[in-house]
């Protein structure tokens, strides 16, 4: 009963539950070895044992603590299935934009990340498979505030009334905040300029989401050496209005809005953005035939390097004052 209490005690702890990205036999036989040493000191332990098992829990959580990889700069698309999980990270800061709705498949990606803490959460729109993993998020990761579009905060439909109660019942300590075009939230290095929507039009809907310029200044002298454009299931319509609020010569990073629909682009947005990398998050196998072909092609016709989920996993994006470097979870598959 005490080492039962002790187990349950140390459980509802903030921080001693980390998610761990391993094989699963490994892992089983990892656990199977730990509760059998318990087991056989835990009838008699001496001081010294004690002093050690101090100690251990002491290093454990002081590894916890750490910022994974502080001195990386870098936006990771996270493999979370068809759905949107995009995870910024720079100087110890991190933020998460979307969730996906697959929860294993989001918590195996934190696991692979190191994703222990995030300052905040963005939620681009209501749209099941941008945050229906919302809750599931807390099982590995403390969230200390959410961010979403400020018309949902009091838009009447559905989705955004289901939003509301969700946030309000996960209680971030820095709560709730609503973003407006113009507003920025910083990140490190990076700094995210709310570019869309000025006014909801779309019920919450694919139309309305939240839209962010992402730009990486890495030596602090307030011009950008890097952009990203990062517009959740925003499509063609949405992105000629947003264009003018962009870099006249262009972006180096397109998250390809609604997972390469063939309403996401056409030619001339294509040109006018002119990205160096697109990502494109999407299920393999899909029922909706995302990404299009077409999109596909017309963003390789234009030079730009497109990577896929589906084909790579998880897409890390790192950016240094030099240059933009680009590794994926799994080889691109030949041609």
């Amino acid at each position: 009963a005490p080492l039962a209490w002790a187990v349950r005690g140390l459980a509802a702890v903030p921080g001693t539950c980390l998610p761990v990205d391993g094989d699963a036999a490994a892992m089983v036989l990892l656990s199977v070895v730990m509760v059998a040493g318990l087991w056989a000191w835990w009838p008699s332990p001496s001081g010294r044992s004690l002093a050690a098992a101090a100690g251990a829990l002491a290093t454990a959580a002081l590894l916890a603590a750490a910022p994974w990889r502080a001195g990386a700069d870098e936006i990771v698309m996270l493999d979370v299935g068809q759905g949107d999980a995009f995870l910024v990270r720079s100087q110890g800061a991190a933020l998460l934009v979307d969730t996906g709705n697959r929860d294993g498949l989001l918590k195996e990606a934190c696991a692979r990340q190191g994703v222990r803490f995030l300052d905040r959460v963005v939620v681009t729109h209501p749209d099941d498979d941008h945050c229906g993993s919302l809750e599931a998020l807390g099982d590995v990761a403390a969230v200390e505030g959410l961010l979403v579009a400020d018309d949902l905060l009091e838009c009447p439909c559905e989705g955004c009334g289901d939003l509301r109660d969700r946030a309000g019942s996960e209680r971030y300590p820095a709560g709730v905040r609503g973003l407006k075009v113009g507003d920025a939230v910083t990140c490190g290095r990076f700094t995210l300029t709310v570019v869309w929507p000025a006014s909801f039009a779309d019920e919450g809907g694919n139309g309305d989401s939240l839209s962010f310029l992402c730009s990486y200044d890495g030596d602090g002298d307030g011009a950008a050496e890097w952009t990203a454009l990062l517009c959740g299931d925003a499509e063609a319509e949405q992105l000629r209005v947003m264009a003018p609020s962009l870099p006249a010569d262009g972006i180096d990073v397109l998250k390809v809005g609604h997972h390469g629909s063939k309403k996401s682009l056409d030619e001339s947005l294509v040109e006018r953005l002119a990205p160096r990398i697109a990502l494109v998050s999407v299920g393999a196998g899909n029922r909706y035939g995302h990404p299009a072909p077409e999109v596909c092609d017309l963003l390789a016709e234009g030079g730009c390097t497109v990577l896929r989920t589906d084909e790579v996993g998880d897409v890390t994006v790192a950016f240094s004052m030099e240059k933009i470097e680009v590794s994926t979870e799994h080889a691109a598959p030949s041609s």
